[in-house]
């Protein structure tokens, strides 16, 4: 299913793991791996190796997870902005 072999020992092994996306995020796709361990206390390891099977295969296709960018569009005119071109305007006297 994935397309890379997830060594998971302690998982049932007549289940095949399968993947559910969620949705498009602004910067990255949003999944859920379905994960089958045949004790509870297994979960942490299965979940360890799949991400770790992931990244992985990630390098291998060269596919970068990228930080999400936001714009930030600022008023010039406001007591907001007036504050801090006061503060500014301190900073630079005192640098002088």
């Amino acid at each position: 299913m994935f397309g890379f072999k997830i060594p998971m020992r302690p998982s049932v092994p007549t289940f095949d793991p399968f993947i559910r996306y969620h949705r498009f995020n602004r910067s990255s796709i949003d999944f859920t791996g379905i994960l089958r361990p045949q004790r509870i206390a297994d979960n942490y390891f299965i979940k360890h190796e799949f991400i770790n099977a992931l990244q992985a295969r990630y390098r291998k296709e060269i596919i970068a997870a990228p930080f999400p960018m936001r714009t930030l569009e600022l008023k010039t005119d406001g007591p907001l902005q007036e504050s801090l071109r006061r503060r500014s305007d301190r900073a630079r006297a005192l640098s002088n």
